[in-house]
């Protein structure tokens, strides 16, 4: 196309439309197309900035490993339509009970990291049992069990922890809380 021959009007028109075309691909290589959560590698990423950030500001920063308990009998027994569906609620769950500077990305099929800058650990609790709660109310509405485990951890610069080191403490975190259930 050329642009020579437009009026400053009609170029102003196309070059609104790249954007728009532009911020598609940006999205759709960011979101987790199922969920509408940030993917892994976007997630991942501003994971480490945040850590740049409370290391730079010398502030708290708390991430959570989730995990769905029980998809996998879900699926087997309802179908992965219902186990979708189950995914795609305990996410609006969690990003309706979350602050805007907060943020989840989905790590792997049905495992989600919640990322809370300037929380601590016991703030990071109390913001787990709300939604930990609303996953119960929610629950009651569904034939079969549904929940969540969790494991926090909190950032701290003085063991300097790798991201991926900081990923495996709250992995190990979650896996603890999930035996708790049984």
């Amino acid at each position: 196309m050329s642009y020579e021959y437009m009026t400053r009007e009609q170029l102003i028109v196309e070059l609104k439309k790249k954007d728009k075309i532009i911020e598609n691909i940006v999205r759709c290589a960011s979101i987790d197309s199922l969920t509408s959560v940030l993917n892994r590698k976007r997630g991942l990423e501003d994971l480490y900035r945040e850590i740049e950030l409370a290391k730079i500001n010398k502030e708290k920063l708390t991430i959570g490993f989730a995990d769905v308990n029980n998809l996998k009998c879900i699926n087997d027994n309802y179908g992965h339509i219902t186990g979708d569906y189950v995914l795609i609620t305990l996410c609006n769950i969690i990003k309706d009970n979350i602050r805007k500077s907060d943020f989840i990305f989905r790590y792997g099929g049905d495992e989600f990291i919640i990322v809370l800058p300037k929380t601590n650990i016991k703030e990071s609790s109390i913001v787990w049992n709300r939604i930990s709660d609303k996953i119960k109310k929610v629950s009651r509405n569904f034939k079969y069990e549904v929940g969540m485990s969790c494991g926090f951890v909190e950032y701290d610069e003085y063991y300097n922890e790798s991201l991926k080191e900081l990923i495996k403490m709250a992995d190990f975190k979650m896996y603890e809380s999930k035996s708790k259930i049984g």
